[in-house]
């Protein structure tokens, strides 16, 4: 359908050389200047704004994907140099006996905790060294 000049949407664009008024109808008043459903000035800001939480969900997600492979590398060197230090000749075998000596931990935090502080003083220091390891390991 052929609209007349007053008709037709207000926004212009360029066309080569040339600036061209938009063909299609108008739908819609804002400032007072006619647009159509594509050029409708709040249209085009809520599918900015849609495009913009969508980039910023995206690089959000990639940057938590970075940070944990970084938090990944340096916690293997740092189990690497700490699984050295404590057996340099063999520190894959510490590395493998990791997830034992945390049980063992566990275990022991567990029987000091029954043995509840009073019969054995001695063993308060050795409980507090324990927890501290296990909230360590834990992330507490």
């Amino acid at each position: 359908m052929n609209y007349t000049k007053e008709q037709r949407c207000s926004e212009t664009f360029m066309d080569g050389w040339q600036r061209r008024q938009c063909m299609k109808g108008a739908v819609i008043t804002r400032d007072n200047k006619p647009y159509c459903g594509i050029h409708d000035p709040e249209y085009i800001e809520k599918k900015n704004e849609k495009s913009r939480q969508k980039y910023e969900r995206e690089l959000n997600l990639r940057v938590a994907e970075r940070v944990r492979e970084l938090n990944l590398r340096v916690a293997e060197r740092i189990a690497g140099e700490s699984c050295h230090k404590i057996n340099p000749d063999n520190p894959r075998a510490v590395a493998e006996s990791i997830g034992d000596m945390y049980n063992v931990l566990k275990r022991c935090f567990t029987y000091l905790e029954a043995l509840n502080q009073t019969v054995y003083p001695s063993p308060l220091k050795l409980r507090e060294d324990i927890s501290k390891v296990l909230a360590k390991v834990e992330d507490k």
